[in-house]
């Protein structure tokens, strides 16, 4: 089969040594990881090996909500590579807080390219709140009056407060991390209850990324076949995204075997459904 006019990697993180004082990590976060290697330069080199020419860079925990990092990355990007870039939402603060760190980190206020996309963590939402509360509410009205689409680390117990979240913003694109973190030897329950909010929820999209976090059986994650075209059959290609969650699948087999991974996992799924997912659905979604 050929490949894909286009391969885009809909979630990798970039980082630069701990003892970095261009891009110094944020004092309240842990320093980045000296391994795996993750710099702008090493993303570079590692990109061909997966025959990728475009790539969503989310902001890593490390460097709190400074998008310093990211957006120089953005606007240096290697030749014939395409980079978006997608902010941390700052929530501890509150509903109005996270609601004008998420405008100024999109419209480029704090300076540097605008980023394209934001990321909602209910980790770093204030105490008792969940994704069903003020904060994540005012980061996602906020980002849908900018028209940029807000991932959502989601795992399992966060299902009730991610469907309040979705029944609350019908207009504004949702994009769930990471498989929403259900394994299929365990997570059956948690993935048919988000196959039941992606048939009722036109604007709910799936990242079929970081598939070493999920899969019980490890590269080339065969047990996610099956999955993977319940996810099609349920979202659309449209509405999926391929992605590896680089650098840290260098721990798991590496990018190259990430993406051959792909012809695995996909197997079932047809051509051109396929080349969305590999990069079609991230190329419109995030401008790339």
């Amino acid at each position: 089969m050929p490949p894909p006019p286009r391969r885009i990697d809909s979630h990798v993180h970039i980082w630069h040594p701990p003892s970095s004082t261009n891009f110094p990590p944020a004092p309240d976060r842990p320093p980045p990881p000296t391994s795996p290697a993750g710099t702008p330069a090493d993303l570079a080199a590692v990109l061909p090996s997966g025959g990728v020419s475009g790539a969503v860079i989310i902001q890593p925990i490390n460097y709190g909500f400074d998008h310093t990092a990211i957006a120089a990355a953005v606007a240096s990007p290697p030749p014939g590579v395409t980079l978006a870039g997608v902010a941390l939402a700052a929530t501890p603060g509150g509903p109005a807080a996270a609601a004008a760190a998420v405008r100024d980190a999109i419209t480029a206020a704090a300076g540097g390219p605008p980023l394209v996309g934001v990321r909602l963590n209910p980790a770093l939402l204030p105490a008792g709140e969940t994704l069903a509360g003020p904060t994540a509410a005012a980061v996602v009205a906020t980002a849908g009056t900018l028209g940029v689409p807000v991932n959502i680390f989601c795992r399992p117990p966060d299902g009730d407060g991610l469907a309040a979240l979705v029944a609350g913003h019908p207009t504004v694109g949702l994009w769930v991390d990471h498989w929403g973190f259900c394994r299929p030897v365990g997570g059956e329950g948690a993935w048919e209850a988000l196959l039941r909010l992606g048939a009722a929820s036109p604007q709910l999209g799936l990242k079929l990324s970081a598939s070493f976090r999920v899969s019980n059986v490890g590269n080339p994650y065969g047990d996610l076949a099956g999955w993977a075209s319940q996810a099609v059959g349920v979202f659309g290609s449209n509405r999926l995204m391929w992605g590896s969650d680089w650098p840290y699948v260098e721990e798991a087999g590496g990018y190259a075997a990430a993406w051959a991974a792909a012809d695995v996992v996909l197997e079932g799924v047809a051509d051109d459904d396929r080349w969305r997912i590999l990069g079609g659905t991230a190329a419109a979604v995030y401008g790339l």
